[in-house]
C-alpha cells in the first residue's frame, strides 16, 4: 500500500518551508548589510586587498537572493 498524497499535510508543510525560507533570506540580507559596512570600513582604513577579499564574500552572499525568491515562489 504505499503512502497516499494528502493535500492538507502538503500545504502545511509548503507554509512552514515558505516561512523558515523568508528566515534564511531575511538573515542572508542581513549578513549583506554587514559586509557591505565591512567593506567600508577597510576601505577607509586603506586595506584594498581586504576590501576586494569582501567583496567577493558579497558577491557570492548575493547571488543567493534570487535563489530563495525562486524557491519561495515555486512554493505558492
Amino acid at each position: 500500500m504505499g503512502n497516499q498524497f494528502n493535500k492538507t499535510k502538503t500545504g502545511a508543510y509548503l507554509r512552514s518551508a515558505q516561512a523558515r525560507l523568508n528566515i534564511h533570506r531575511s538573515k542572508k540580507l542581513a549578513r549583506i548589510a554587514k559586509i557591505k559596512d565591512d567593506i567600508i570600513k577597510h576601505l577607509l582604513a586603506g586595506s584594498e586587498i581586504n576590501a576586494k577579499i569582501w567583496a567577493e564574500t558579497l558577491i557570492s552572499e548575493e547571488g543567493m537572493i534570487p535563489c530563495y525568491d525562486v524557491v519561495s515562489s515555486m512554493c505558492d
